[in-house]
């Protein structure tokens, strides 16, 4: 056997493109897009520490008994939106699986200085 690893990823800390900056301002990521290919086994949540990840669900509508798919395209994650100034989004991956994120696309809502 291998030695165990946990795989992290966190993004840099979000903007809006096309208007003025909203990186000073506290801000609050209700629900994140993780867009994948080949992936399973993640979980996801709000930065900038990996606390209180939600799982993205294995499985749906597989039937039970059968090997769980590996998922490609996009996952929507409800997660548990903090204010803070970041609005960094973090992802782990804690078991020996296939993980490939293209992209995360995080629904943003901007509060107060």
């Amino acid at each position: 056997g291998g030695l165990p690893y946990v795989a992290q990823l966190q993004s840099l800390y979000v903007d809006i493109a096309g208007g003025p900056t909203v990186q000073g301002k506290r801000k609050k990521i209700p629900s994140v897009t993780v867009r994948v290919f080949d992936s399973r086994g993640l979980k996801v949540g709000s930065g900038p520490t990996f606390t209180n990840l939600k799982e993205i669900k294995e499985r749906t509508t597989q039937i039970m008994g059968q090997p769980i798919p590996l998922i490609t395209g996009d996952e929507d994650v409800i997660i548990e939106p903090r204010w803070e100034t970041t609005g960094q989004i973090c992802v782990q991956q804690d078991n020996p699986l296939p993980c490939s994120i293209l992209g995360l696309i995080p629904e943003i809502h901007v509060g107060d200085n």
